[in-house]
């Protein structure tokens, strides 16, 4: 699931991955948060991670998405119609989940860096003109089943580095960039169990980048959220542990409650919550606070303004195998969190 503004209105719409029928639903934003019926757009083969991001240069964000049983990730450009043009393939590692846009080489163009589940590395692609990559380097994550990664400047050289959530090994990923399409060994952090998913942002407000890590735990135990502290130049340690709901999959940061720190928000699939762990400053945390109802199935969320009241809103994206499809939830932000 994605959030972006496709049509060029000012609002934000959404894009939902249809994993079993290969294709993209786009949601356009009907005004007060309100989403119109969508239109669906063919993708690779199991489409589950995707990414936003303006690949030709025409000021529209256009639409990376990973392919899981394809093996290969796919670029859909944005047509002038706020649709999608016809979807380019490019090859990747063994069981790719998750992807992620950033310029690796400073040359203003986004290159894509992709999560490969099966093969414990990262395929990293350079950015072309009119959205065409080529294959740069492949990176070992040193950690067993990489599920999600980011691309962000973690010791402040102005280069994005890759960190992946690695769901088998218990610890993330740590890849600073070195320039010139090579990355220095990985650097494993401990996290807690099963590592679905990492999301990066300055969470002390020290100046670097920061790391929070949904952990689902083991069956409906154990589930926390790791927070890592970025000590110097991509160095972490372990500042806090939090309790979360049963099988925590995924963390977004943002600013909820309008007190100017960035706080976080959680998705706990089994019990179908949306919590929030509102920022005490300095990157401590209180305890989990639920939002909204219960989502049966809740298994990703977006922060973003939807309803254009300057107040993050979240949207939520349900799964589960036992039906046919999964649906969006849209929790606009009323009064507070």
């Amino acid at each position: 699931m994605a959030l972006a503004d496709l049509n060029g209105d000012g609002l934000l719409d959404v894009i939902a991955l249809n994993e079993f029928s290969a294709t993209a639903s786009l949601f356009l934003n009907a005004g007060g948060g309100a989403l119109a019926l969508p239109t669906t757009w063919p993708t690779g083969p199991q489409p589950i991670g995707a990414a936003v991001g303006d690949l030709n240069g025409d000021s529209r964000p256009d639409l990376v998405l990973s392919n899981y049983s394809g093996n290969t990730f796919s670029v859909l450009l944005t047509s002038p119609d706020a649709g999608f043009l016809a979807p380019m393939a490019f090859s990747t590692g063994l069981g790719p989940i998750s992807v992620a846009l950033g310029d690796l080489d400073r040359d203003g163009r986004l290159d894509v860096a992709v999560a490969n589940w099966l093969a414990d590395s990262v395929s990293v692609f350079g950015g072309l003109d009119g959205g065409q990559f080529a294959p740069r380097s492949t990176v070992p994550v040193m950690g067993s089943h990489p599920y999600c990664v980011v691309l962000s400047d973690l010791d402040g050289d102005g280069l994005a580095d890759v960190t992946t959530a690695n769901g088998v090994s218990a610890n993330v990923s740590v890849m600073i960039n070195q320039s010139s399409w090579t990355f220095q060994p990985a650097r494993l952090v401990p996290t807690g169990l099963t590592s679905n998913w990492v999301a990066a942002g300055d969470l002390d407000d020290d100046g670097l980048l920061d790391l929070a890590v949904a952990n689902a735990g083991t069956g409906q135990a154990m589930a926390s959220l790791s927070v890592l502290r970025n000590t110097d130049a991509g160095h972490f340690s372990v500042s806090g542990t939090y309790q979360t709901g049963q099988y925590l999959r995924t963390v977004r940061i943002g600013d909820v409650n309008g007190d100017r720190l960035p706080d976080l928000v959680v998705a706990n699939h089994a019990d179908g919550t949306i919590g929030l762990f509102a920022n005490a400053d300095g990157g401590v945390f209180g305890s989990q606070q639920l939002i909204g109802p219960v989502i049966a199935g809740a298994v990703h969320l977006e922060l973003g303004d939807l309803d254009g009241d300057g107040r993050l809103d979240v949207v939520v994206g349900t799964y589960s195998p036992n039906v046919s499809g999964g649906e969006i939830t849209v929790l606009l932000q009323r009064c507070g969190p």
